[in-house]
């Protein structure tokens, strides 16, 4: 396959989707994916890297993948990824003003229309210290669904991130 597996990570303002996305391309170069040390949203644009990158881990199937033999290990280093980050609802800025999350939309819309063929998975990031299903949750599903499609939703993954405390006292330790 020539044309890279194209991930779209998606979810709320500051749930961790540029931490993911470096994370992913392996990469500490945060001019793509901006990274904020604080409560500040920095991804306020669609982004992705300027060229694909190989993916060496995880289970991602694409048309070409053949099941490797039983005593054979998976090889995924063809597999060539592309991700795009996109910016969440209820955002703050750097300056502490709300990001209109109208014009959030309408700049996704645009983006997602153009590229929602060569979506092929979507990582739905949560944050795990707040997993209820809220007006910005519901609104970024709707908008997901009116953009990619319910088709989208084959390919759609959620992913519970960031530290939940409230859930620490309950996991028994290896013993």
């Amino acid at each position: 396959m020539d044309e890279p597996h194209v991930v779209l990570l998606y979810g709320k303002a500051g749930v961790g989707k540029s931490s993911l996305a470096c994370w992913l391309a392996d990469t500490s170069n945060t001019d793509v994916f901006k990274i904020s040390s604080s409560s500040a949203v920095l991804t306020t644009k669609c982004c992705e890297m300027p060229s694909y990158f190989y993916f060496y881990g995880g289970n991602l199937k694409g048309e070409e993948y053949t099941r490797p033999a039983e005593n054979e290990a998976p090889d995924y280093s063809h597999l060539k990824i592309r991700v795009i980050d996109v910016p969440g609802l209820g955002g703050i800025d750097k300056h502490g003003q709300q990001i209109p999350d109208t014009q959030i939309l309408a700049d996704m819309t645009y983006y997602l229309k153009a590229r929602a063929k060569d979506v092929k998975a979507v990582v739905w990031l949560q944050d795990a210290n707040n997993p209820n299903l809220d007006y910005v949750t519901e609104c970024m599903m709707k908008h997901y669904v009116e953009c990619l499609g319910l088709g989208a939703l084959a390919n759609l993954m959620v992913v519970f991130n960031k530290y939940a405390q409230q859930y620490s006292d309950e996991v028994e330790a290896p013993g």
